[in-house]
């Protein structure tokens, strides 16, 4: 079962967010080009390094990430 929607602690514009299996941890990116990671229990935001550009769309990578830990 799905547990109730989260209210988040940050707003991060428009961008969505992506779940990252292979982590078992949600990232979002900011209009302003952070990276995000969502904590999918409590709804914080850790707002994380500036990637190279803002953000405009969200998509599973396929393959390892810099600035992802894993």
């Amino acid at each position: 079962m799905i547990g109730a929607p989260r209210t988040l602690d940050y707003d991060f514009g428009s961008v969505g967010m992506e779940f990252h299996p292979g982590l078992d941890r949600i990232y979002g990116c900011s209009t302003a080009g952070n990276l995000l990671e969502v904590d999918a229990t409590t709804g914080h935001v850790t707002v994380g390094p500036m990637l190279y550009a803002p953000c405009n769309n969200l998509a599973a990578p396929f393959g390892s990430v810099a600035c992802v830990p894993g």
